[in-house]
């Protein structure tokens, strides 16, 4: 299986690329994973944070396959541990061959129509971050994930 994390924006802050880059080449060693990156369109005139959102959707959806399934990662959505979060991705592993992708929104989140074409829906937290911690904390717990599945002791108990 293959994990595709599709993001809104550009990382800006080298310290957080270089933490990003860290875990995407350790998460390959296990499971290839890979990143699509869509414009951020918070600073376009005219538009309101409804269209913003719209637009950027537009994009995500132009990024996705027939045979994906689709995790919003949304302030709203189901919370898990990281034990059932590695399960979650276990299971997906075990019962299909589709590429399973994680989807980020931009500074408004994700628009209402990808939040209801998605499959699932998780949240990492009540809390707000930017979308550059956001992205690093999804890649720490998706490489978390997967070495829970592959037995590597990277997280303890």
């Amino acid at each position: 299986m293959v994990i595709k994390i599709i993001c809104v924006g550009k990382i800006r802050s080298n310290e957080i690329k270089i933490l990003i880059n860290s875990y995407l080449k350790k998460t390959n060693r296990f499971c290839p994973l890979e990143f699509v990156e869509i414009p951020d369109l918070k600073n376009s005139k005219n538009l309101s944070i409804n269209q913003i959102k719209l637009e950027e959707s537009k994009l995500i959806f132009n990024k996705l396959k027939n045979n994906e399934i689709i995790v919003a990662l949304d302030e709203n959505g189901e919370q898990l541990s990281s034990i059932d979060f590695s399960n979650f991705i276990k299971k997906k592993m075990i019962t299909s061959t589709k590429t399973l992708v994680f989807i980020l929104g931009g500074a408004y989140g994700l628009s209402k129509s990808l939040k209801d074409f998605s499959t699932f829906k998780i949240s990492f937290s009540k809390m707000t971050f930017s979308h550059e911690i956001a992205r690093l904390i999804a890649i720490e717990q998706i490489f978390r994930a997967i070495t829970i599945i592959n037995n590597h002791p990277y997280h303890n108990k």
